[in-house]
């Protein structure tokens, strides 16, 4: 049975550089921010960002393959969106919290993290990586 694995953590918190190490095809939304190899942020297009990392996961399940996505994922709704996909593409889950505190590659500022960490729901199931 195919794996979807969650890496989900503030800005950070080493999501990205977990989740490469997985073998499996990473997607974050950031990644729809990358323009010719650089980090090109719009805070107007962030639902479309979302979207189109949705779209990328909905179509690695068409062919059945192990998904890693990575992301701040604040709220519960948020990964519930990936968890419901997979229900209905009978994968497997494993969701994981980043706890590390790296500098963050995006420049988030510090207020906003600030907010983020307040605002953070945790998920019962999910597991702790302390790195």
């Amino acid at each position: 049975m195919p794996v979807l694995t969650i890496i989900r953590g503030l800005p950070g918190s080493g999501k990205s550089t977990y989740g490469s190490k997985l073998g499996c095809l990473m997607v974050e939304a950031d990644m729809f921010f990358m323009r010719e190899g650089s980090y090109d942020y719009d805070p107007s297009v962030v639902r479309k960002a979302h979207e189109w990392c949705q779209g990328m996961v909905r179509n690695a399940m068409d062919i059945g393959i192990d998904i890693c996505v990575t992301g701040t994922l604040v709220r519960r709704w948020e990964v519930q969106i990936y968890l419901d996909m997979a229900k209905a593409y009978n994968y497997t889950t494993k969701i994981y919290f980043m706890t590390g505190d790296y500098s963050n590659i995006h420049n988030v500022p510090q207020d906003t993290i600030k907010r983020m960490s307040e605002n953070f729901e945790l998920i019962p199931e999910q597991y702790m990586v302390l790195n």
